[in-house]
């Protein structure tokens, strides 16, 4: 069978998979959408954020396949080894560095030296790289192996990042290696050979893979990331040569507004955001259903969504139910990125196969049905991860020397499924589909019981956009990186759950007209 059939919509995992298929499945915007149709060749984006699902892999993949196309450049794959820097790397480092609640200044300074090893390695294993450095810089840069380390293979940034760690397991000996005098010798060293090298792009992404196991921590490690990424394109000597392109997760970015020198990384140059918009996602929907095969559709030469699914409106399933465009239905039961509609697409397709196979129609019930399985997929993934930060965040300090962190960093099937269920069972006491800032708090108490510890799970699933604040006259809002959004809860007087959530927790109330998702007004 061809993947025509198999996957119609696509795949929907951009880190995996043929580059060739993502080619020619890869849907191109209007301008209009900004940066999700920002062009794939800009040189200048370093940093390429946004949420879980949003497109972040791919988006690096395709970038670097344009760079391939210019024969003057290096371009090293995007960092797909989840085991280059694992959970437990993250935390012992945040252990180590001896500052849980704000070690990111320790982290930029980490990935600061990660960054100039890996260039290293490029340089004296790869001939394309080396180009015409001498081989008296050569020879310098060797005096500082204990600082560059003396690699036979080029190695990705996260894989550096991670043998620092490892090989510095006292807490003064880390610091004394991230803080060594001669490292400006080395670096500019290293940048007078980069400057006779041709142009190196590094890609990291796969530290966004592990964010789930230990959120908090890994915010930080991210956002140490982003700061020295920016920093090093701010000097003078370092942002003409090495590329550097990471993959950020958007909560990790909104973090960095907070603090004081927040507003000195607000620019849009280096920062592609791919945040989706309610017009934008229903673009990329149309498209994909655009490029089906014809026997998908009831009337081929009118390959829209309602000839695919047999329908202009559907009757939606709230207690009080309302006639609902079909597209919009479709939508507003997904987290509003690409993979959802992707997984989504492809169960209905195999359904409406099956129908156009038996000549049957695709029936409201069936849809629904079908709809609601991927919905509640796509809770329970959000859930996970919120369920994820609270346990993580239990986790001793001597967890990592005393090989137990297993036990708060990669819960089993049990500590899971039972933390997500108190999470369910307190989501439950809201009853409604809407609730006041009363309501909030209260959540915040239950929570703290369920958990035996202060919890604030009201911040989390605001994080996880699984509740959204509700204005009578600007609709629903949830987090988003176009409004500058904090990472905790606005104070408001209302707010909404996400419609994804009543396929999950079916005790919940409707009590809107109509429901409210994120880019709904």
């Amino acid at each position: 069978m061809s993947d025509d059939l198999i996957e119609p919509f696509g795949i929907p995992d951009g880190s995996i998979g043929a580059i060739a298929r993502f080619e020619s499945d890869f849907v191109k915007l209007h301008h209009r959408f900004g940066g999700v149709a920002r062009p794939l060749e800009d040189s200048s984006v370093r940093v390429v954020v946004g949420t879980l699902g949003a497109g972040k892999s791919l988006y690096l993949r395709m970038m670097r396949n344009a760079q391939l196309a210019n024969g003057s450049v290096y371009a090293e794959a995007p960092t797909g080894n989840m085991a280059d820097l694992s959970t437990e790397d993250v935390v012992a480092f945040a252990q180590r560095s001896g500052k849980q609640g704000g070690n990111t200044e320790e982290w930029k300074l980490l990935w600061r030296r990660a960054i100039h090893r890996s260039a290293y390695s490029f340089i004296r294993t790869e001939q394309q790289v080396r180009g015409s450095v001498t081989e008296e810089l050569l020879h310098e840069l060797a005096q500082y192996g204990r600082l560059l380390g003396t690699p036979q293979r080029k190695r990705r940034v996260t894989s550096e990042a991670s043998a620092i760690i490892r090989e510095h397991v006292v807490r003064h000996e880390l610091r004394d290696y991230l803080n060594d005098p001669k490292w400006s010798d080395a670096e500019a060293i290293l940048v007078e050979a980069l400057s006779l090298a041709p142009p190196l792009f590094l890609y990291v992404d796969a530290i966004d893979d592990n964010f789930k196991w230990a959120p908090a921590q890994w915010m930080r490690c991210q956002r140490g990331l982003y700061y020295a990424i920016m920093d090093l394109l701010r000097s003078s000597d370092g942002s003409s040569r090495l590329h550097v392109v990471i993959a950020l997760r958007d909560i990790a970015l909104a973090s960095t507004r907070a603090s004081e020198h927040g507003p000195r990384y607000l620019e849009h140059t280096h920062i592609n955001a791919l945040v989706w918009t309610r017009q934008s996602i229903q673009a990329f929907l149309e498209r994909k259903v655009e490029r089906l095969p014809d026997v998908y559709f009831e009337d081929p030469s009118s390959k829209t969504v309602e000839s695919w699914l047999s329908r202009d409106t559907i009757e939606n399933g709230r207690l009080q139910p309302t006639v609902e465009p079909i597209k919009s239905y479709l939508l507003r039961h997904t987290r509003l990125v690409p993979r959802d509609v992707v997984v989504q697409g492809n169960r209905l397709c195999r359904y409406v196969l099956d129908c156009r196979s038996t000549a049957t129609t695709p029936t409201a019930r069936d849809i629904r049905k079908q709809i609601a399985i991927s919905s509640r997929e796509f809770a329970a993934s959000q859930l996970a991860q919120c369920a994820n930060q609270i346990i993580s965040d239990d986790i001793p300090a001597g967890a990592i020397d005393n090989n137990f962190a297993h036990v708060y960093l990669q819960p089993n099937e049990y500590q899971m499924t039972d933390a997500v269920e108190r999470i369910c069972d307190v989501i439950r006491t809201l009853a409604d589909e809407t609730f006041s800032r009363e309501a909030v708090v209260a959540l915040d108490q239950v929570a703290s019981e369920h958990f035996g510890k202060r919890v604030f799970l009201a911040d989390i699933l605001w994080q996880n956009r699984l509740i959204g604040t509700l204005d009578a006259r600007a609709g629903a809002s949830y987090f988003s990186l176009d409004d500058l959004a904090s990472t905790n809860l606005p104070n408001v007087e209302q707010y909404v759950l996400n419609p994804i959530l009543f396929d999950r927790v079916a005790e919940l109330r409707s009590t809107l007209e109509g429901p409210r998702y994120p880019g709904e007004q």
